[in-house]
């Protein structure tokens, strides 16, 4: 709940440090972030595959900043155990789950998590997306796949791909981002 305790809530409560200055929100199932007015992100939660991108595994009951500047982000999505934002820039940077199993979505093999960032098989702390050509105009999650829509109008999905959910005309896992086919 982001109240610095683990209880069930059937009412509102406040988050621990969040009384003002949050300009966006994405709640997983496992974990949460907000986006501050000044472009940080703060998150909270569980953090076995370090989805709170504060460089730890540790979970928090209260919000924790992320590991990146605080004036770096423009938006932050979270998945079931991974976190992406668009920069200022118009990058995307992602942390949390990395691995190829299928039980999380992905960190595309493009992101450049190094190993010293490697922890429970995931990226501790935002890791840049390399590769996509263009700028990044908005995200979004389900549970084990993501899509980006560039500024030029092109969308670009990676994950699971269970469903064909990926719109790239099969059912393979993509571990990176690829085209959706055009109609």
């Amino acid at each position: 709940m982001g109240d610095g305790t683990t209880k069930d809530r059937n009412t509102p409560v406040n988050v621990k440090g969040l009384n003002s200055g949050i300009v966006g929100i994405s709640v997983g199932w496992y974990h949460t972030c907000a986006l501050t007015d000044t472009g940080g992100v703060k998150c909270w939660g569980r953090n076995s595959f370090g989805e709170l991108g504060n460089g730890a595994t540790a979970d928090s009951e209260f919000p924790v900043d992320v590991i990146e500047p605080a004036s770096d982000f423009l938006d932050v999505k979270v998945g079931d155990v991974t976190t992406c934002a668009r920069t200022r820039a118009g990058d995307l940077k992602c942390w949390g789950w990395s691995g190829n199993d299928g039980n999380g979505l992905l960190i595309p093999a493009s992101a450049g998590c190094h190993p010293v960032d490697l922890m429970s098989d995931g990226c501790s702390r935002p890791a840049l997306m390399t590769g996509l050509s263009d700028s990044i105009a908005a995200i979004s999650f389900g549970l084990d796949d993501a899509c980006i829509l560039t500024k030029s109008g092109t969308m670009r999905c990676w994950g699971s791909n269970l469903y064909g959910e990926l719109g790239d005309g099969t059912t393979i896992k993509r571990p990176f981002p690829g085209i959706v086919m055009k109609l």
